[in-house]
């Protein structure tokens, strides 16, 4: 558990007990949560809070995740390159920061799922030009915002990416 873990889990606590996304204050009154996003909030009320699973149980989700990330991951890069599929898939799974925060009761395996099949249906898109996968693919990214903001800046170089690869394309 991290600094930002007690934040999550009161948030996640009052979402499911009282369905708004704040905390309560010293004072007894309940104070909007505007620091973070809900998405990961959403995930500790649906996971520890609806379905009692203990914190220990929402890691070992959360470590699922990152494999199942690892695995979207290679698909990716298969579609690229299949050379390049086993060597994403191990650069995923050792890469440090997503592999010790999959241990705490942190965002990172949330979001990197949502960011891992945003790029799969993005690179879909890409191959297919099926409008199913560009909807997808906004979808996704959305849902990677309501987990860590950060994310809002990926659309500007995504269409940049785009760009870029259509105006290459025969």
């Amino acid at each position: 558990i991290q600094l930002d873990s007690h934040l999550y889990l009161k948030a996640g606590k009052m979402i499911a007990q009282e369905g708004v996304f704040a905390v309560h204050e010293l004072d007894g009154r309940l104070k909007p949560v505007t620091v973070r996003t809900p998405g990961y909030p959403l995930f500790i009320a649906l996971f520890h809070h609806f379905l009692n699973i203990p914190l220990t149980g929402i890691i070992l989700i959360q470590i699922g995740l990152t494999l199942f990330s690892a695995w979207i991951t290679y698909k990716t890069a298969v579609l690229i390159n299949p050379r390049y599929g086993f060597l994403s898939a191990v650069i995923v799974l050792y890469d440090l920061p997503t592999t010790v925060s999959s241990l705490m009761i942190l965002t990172e395996s949330v979001f990197l799922v949502f960011i891992t099949l945003f790029m799969l249906n993005m690179v879909l898109y890409l191959k297919e030009k099926k409008l199913k996968h560009l909807a997808m693919s906004a979808l996704l990214i959305v849902c990677a915002a309501y987990v860590r903001p950060l994310v809002f800046f990926l659309p500007v170089v995504t269409a940049l990416f785009i760009w870029v690869s259509l105006a290459d394309a025969p």
